[in-house]
């Protein structure tokens, strides 16, 4: 079973164990929304393995040569199996939860170091987006029921097309705009708050479709033929080319970063997502909500207990630096 540290220089942590092992997770996928950045510049003489969601199988060159690899995106999945039994586990900023904890780290065999913030105030904030407030929810909820009564211009057509458009209880909207806009709120906690009560809302499974513009086609290959690919799909009266992932996951696995280079470069016209559903006419069950809530800050106060239980990390000598 591994042993746990708790350390305040995470970088002279990474460092050390970097030094004594062949391979080295580091996990700096942050979730507060105020991070303490961790100084990558200060690891130096092992080579460094990117995991993202472009790139999801750098484990061949770290598991023959060794050296570390740094999980950067928050909300990569699947990385602890993919990557195996490995000796050392640095996390540049704690879970908001045991069983995160746990997720972390159940493949590392010696030692697990854990940055031992000095302020909790982002990890606190972090929590309160994820599992958002009552009023949140409730501002939500009333931006739904506006949005069934009244559909946005925007997303108007795309529920005509589906032949939903005068379908009673049936929503359309968008979480990085529209929805935000009706409800007052930022992109962000309109998106966790519609994860909290997707499934208290609506019946059956909610749909996500994408909708882009298509302007000029891309010079390079494999862009190309994604655009190719995009001109064969549904095209709305305004111009725009409705899909969802399965229309181009299984030929395009990285096409959502292909779109935003596209997007970047003009190619395209804004790459947004919409989602559609059938309201149920029940209200968020603020009960489970307000539990789940609460569940979760006593969850973050164990965890905290358990991380100032654990001892320092051991620096090495040539590593060592003042205690704040």
């Amino acid at each position: 079973m591994a042993q746990f540290f708790r350390t305040r220089h995470v970088e002279a942590a990474a460092q050390t164990l970097a030094d004594r092992h062949q391979r080295l997770i580091i996990k700096a996928a942050y979730q507060s929304p105020r991070p303490i950045w961790m100084r990558f510049d200060q690891i130096s003489g092992h080579p460094f393995h990117y995991y993202t969601h472009e790139n999801r199988q750098p484990w061949r060159g770290w598991q023959e040569n060794g050296g570390v690899l740094l999980i950067r995106e928050y909300g990569a999945k699947g990385w602890e199996r993919s990557a195996g039994d490995h000796p050392a586990l640095v996390l540049a900023e704690p879970p908001l939860s045991l069983a995160e904890l746990a997720d972390d780290c159940q493949h590392t065999l010696e030692t697990v170091c854990v940055y031992d913030p000095t302020n909790w105030r982002g990890l606190e904030d972090a929590l309160e987006i994820r599992y958002p407030p009552e009023s949140i929810i409730q501002q939500v909820f009333e931006a739904l029921l506006t949005l069934r009564d009244q559909p946005h211009p925007l997303l108007v057509e795309v529920l005509d097309y589906l032949g939903k458009l005068y379908l009673p209880m049936c929503v359309a909207w968008e979480v990085t705009r529209v929805l935000p806009e009706i409800a007052g709120l930022s992109g962000t906690r309109t998106e966790r708050a519609m994860a909290r009560i997707g499934r208290m809302v609506c019946d059956r499974k909610v749909k996500m479709w994408m909708w882009t513009i298509l302007r000029v086609r891309p010079s390079d290959p494999g862009l190309a033929e994604l655009y190719d690919k995009l001109e064969t799909l549904p095209r709305l009266p305004s111009g725009r080319t409705l899909f969802t992932k399965h229309d181009l996951h299984a030929q395009f696995p990285h096409f959502r970063h292909q779109l935003k280079v596209m997007n970047h470069a003009g190619n395209i016209e804004r790459h947004a997502a919409c989602h559609v559903g059938t309201l149920n006419g029940r209200e968020p069950d603020y009960d489970v909500i307000r539990a789940e809530r609460e569940a979760a800050r006593e969850e973050m106060m164990r965890l905290k207990d358990r991380l100032k239980s654990w001892p320092s990390f051991p620096l090495a000598k040539s590593l060592s630096v003042e205690s704040p």
